[in-house]
């Protein structure tokens, strides 16, 4: 038989193309698989992870080590996703970890939705361990429970024990209890607080032992410090009833805080103890009250409920003064009238009761600054009514022993004043000297001359023309430059006084002269502490040419011009102590203002105007500061405000250019 027939058929049996075509067949089968074997993705292995245990709650990164990681993969714990799957190699990588609570977790690794490795327990999530319990300690405490039903106030007696029922043992424990005492409300009427009944709600005065748990320094109770004024909520679960039988009603008591003891310190009630020491003591200061009760002040007005109490005796009043109520606006204090209030100056005899080498009234220190507070029955209840218990303040400014002499302290400080006395002839002038002394009747103010210089001059400003002011002299008149040693009053809003004028710059006072003859005038210039040193002020002045903004109604630019004189300070004798304008620009810009005008004390109105800004340029003269250039005591620099006000309008501004001449500078004594 041939191997191939005619028909193309192998032995007859075969076509030749079939026989090729399964040869091809078969010949890519290993093509295939080896292509499949170079070109998959392996899936990933792991081999270890690092750590297997973290804290629940708390941020951490498992370390991973394994085979064919690659990024792009998506983790998960237990059903928790991964905050993120970084790779570093194919060998290594990290999983960021949710939050996490307690228990085991999977590892699953994804890719897109398919799950490529399943770890099963791979992380184990524990609790943070408990922190060691705290030292427990146990103190006698002094105090009542506040706010009570008055069928619960029997429920609180000796033996009770409250707290969760939990505790080895309870938090706290009732040793003693006092009568229930009736619940008030403190209530605010005008300046006064009264206490009011509060229905059906009473407080039990008690003392108790109290388990606290020591931090730190302190020790606290159900989260609360013990201390004096604390108010400590306490579980009461299980009052015991009538017959010993068992009432289970959760709920909580308050307790407020009032004495801390030992635990092992007697056990007995504040008032209970030995009465303290008392002493007398004489105290001077001034009552608090509203305007209506000042006459009730007067000498022989006794305070307190009896003789066994401490008490207080009015033994001296002056005339009231306005109630002040003194408020901080920035950094300064200021006393502003406190409207239907009054304070009478007084000096009393007060008893106080002496312990730790402190002189006391309730719970405040006899001393200077403290304010008392004692009962006091008002003397206006009418026939037949009873009288209205109330507090009455006493603010002391001085304490002193009890048999000192009745009299108020003098008001009086001494300052130092540089400045000169005026209005004098000239016999009269020749007489000062140095340890001259003006001096009025007693706790009145006086002066005593430290240091002067020679007469000069008085003089008089005159005005010679519509914008022009001239000092001449006054004819038989002059005045003593001096330093002096002054006393005055000191008000209770701070204030220097003399009679009724303050000792500040640029006052005129009245000194008291021999008898017969007319008081004496001194000027002041400046004020200094009484112990500063004896000079006469050194001033340096020069003049300073400014280039001003200014913006003034229309009608007032029409009226300014070259050669106007600052006529706004009247204590500005002579014209080169004054402002003048010397160039005005051409330029003008008229623009939109807003005004604000002050329409009293508590009002004020806006509206809008036109008016004209141009620039000006001046020549002022200014004085040398601490603080830089000034003139009429306002700063002169860039940016600063600056007025001018002529005969004929005012206007403002601000400066926009200093230019201070160094050959106009001078030193003036």
């Amino acid at each position: 038989m041939p191997l191939i027939d005619d028909r193309g058929r192998l032995f007859g049996k075969v076509n030749v193309i079939d026989v090729l075509v399964g040869l091809l067949v078969f010949g890519l089968i290993p093509l295939v698989y080896g292509a499949f074997l170079l070109f998959r993705v392996p899936a990933p292995k792991i081999t270890s992870i690092t750590p297997t245990e973290v804290l629940e709650h708390q941020p951490a990164t498992l370390q991973i080590t394994g085979e064919d990681l690659r990024p792009f993969l998506h983790a998960l714990l237990g059903t928790h996703e991964a905050e993120a799957f970084l790779i570093q190699s194919p060998a290594r990588a990290e999983i960021k970890l949710p939050d996490l609570a307690a228990g085991s977790y999977d590892l699953v690794l994804f890719d897109e939705a398919q799950e490529l490795l399943r770890m099963p327990g791979a992380l184990t999530v524990v609790a943070p361990p408990l922190p060691p319990p705290l030292p427990v300690t146990e103190f006698q405490v002094v105090g009542r429970f506040v706010d009570l039903a008055v069928d619960a106030a029997p429920s609180i007696r000796p033996g009770l024990k409250l707290g969760h029922g939990e505790e080895d043992e309870p938090l706290a424990e009732v040793l003693a209890v006092r009568s229930p005492e009736a619940s008030v409300y403190n209530v605010k009427v005008g300046s006064e607080t009264l206490a009011a009944p509060k229905p059906g709600r009473v407080t039990v005065p008690a003392i108790i032992r109290a388990r606290c748990a020591i931090a730190g320094d302190g020790c606290t109770v159900e989260g609360v410090a013990l201390a004096p004024g604390s108010t400590v909520l306490l579980p009461l679960l299980a009052a015991p009833g009538k017959d010993g039988e068992d009432r289970s009603s959760p709920s909580q008591v308050s307790f407020v805080l009032e004495e801390v003891r030992p635990v092992d310190a007697r056990l007995e009630f504040p008032s209970d103890r030995p009465t303290l020491p008392r002493v007398e003591l004489q105290a001077v200061g001034d009552f608090a009250l509203p305007v209506d009760d000042v006459p009730s002040i007067q000498p022989g007005l006794r305070l307190g409920r009896s003789e066994d109490e401490l008490f207080a005796e009015v033994l001296a009043v002056r005339s009231p003064e306005l109630g002040v109520r003194r408020l901080r606006v920035g950094s300064s204090v200021i006393s502003v009238p406190k409207r239907g209030a009054a304070r009478v100056p007084a000096i009393i005899r007060l008893s106080c009761e002496v312990a730790d080498d402190a002189c006391r009234v309730g719970n405040v220190v006899v001393a200077q600054d403290a304010t008392v507070t004692f009962p006091w029955a008002d003397g206006f209840a009418h026939e037949g009514e009873e009288s209205l218990e109330r507090q009455l303040s006493f603010a002391i400014a001085g304490v002193r022993s009890v048999d000192s002499p009745v009299e108020f302290p003098s008001s009086l400080i001494d300052v130092q004043v540089v400045g000169r006395f005026i209005e004098l002839s000239k016999s009269d002038a020749g007489q000062f000297r140095v340890g001259l002394k003006f001096e009025g009747r007693r706790d009145e103010p006086s002066a005593e001359v430290l240091a002067v210089q020679e007469p000069v001059a008085a003089t008089q400003r005159v005005r010679t023309g519509l914008n022009t002011q001239i000092s001449t002299p006054v004819s038989g008149e002059f005045a003593v430059p001096a330093i002096v040693r002054l006393s005055c009053v000191i008000t209770p809003d701070e204030a220097c006084m003399v009679g009724k004028t303050s000792v500040i710059p640029n006052a005129t006072i009245r000194l008291p002269a021999e008898a017969g003859a007319d008081q004496v005038g001194l000027f002041i210039d400046e004020v200094w502490p009484a112990d500063s040193r004896l000079e006469f002020p050194s001033i340096r002045k020069a003049v300073a040419t400014l280039r001003v903004r200014f913006l003034a109604r229309p009608e007032v630019v029409g009226l300014v011009k070259v050669g106007d004189v600052d006529v706004g300070d009247p204590s500005l004798v002579m014209d080169g102590d004054r402002a003048s304008l010397t160039s005005l620009e051409s330029e003008r810009q008229t623009t939109t203002a807003r005004a604000v005008v002050d329409a009293g004390v508590s009002s004020n109105f806006q509206f809008e105007e036109t008016v004209v800004a141009f620039n000006a340029t001046l020549e002022v003269p200014v004085v040398l500061t601490p603080s830089g250039w000034r003139y009429r005591d306002k700063p002169v620099k860039v940016g600063a405000s600056f007025s001018f006000e002529t005969m004929s309008g005012f206007m403002d501004g601000w400066i926009l250019n200093v230019n201070v001449d160094p050959k106009t500078e001078r030193v003036v004594r």
